[in-house]
């Protein structure tokens, strides 16, 4: 999805805008789309410790998804 409903963050974070909500998430393997956190935005920047919320997620998931794959 492109703008105004979805946005790119940075970081392989995206934004997707639902009104005064958004939905983070970033993708996985291609296809697949991974929902780390979700906010009712009140400004128009993303704060900066949401933005890092989301980053440190994505980041735990890649670790998980790294260390099932040593385990197989």
């Amino acid at each position: 999805m492109r703008r105004p409903l979805a946005d790119y963050l940075g970081h392989g974070i995206y934004e997707l805008r639902s009104k005064a909500n958004r939905v983070f998430y970033f993708f996985f393997h291609k296809d697949n789309a991974v929902l780390v956190h979700a906010i009712r935005k009140k400004t128009d920047k993303v704060p900066s410790k949401d933005l890092e919320l989301c980053i440190k997620r994505k980041v735990f998931v890649e670790e998980c998804i790294k260390i099932e794959k040593l385990d197989l």
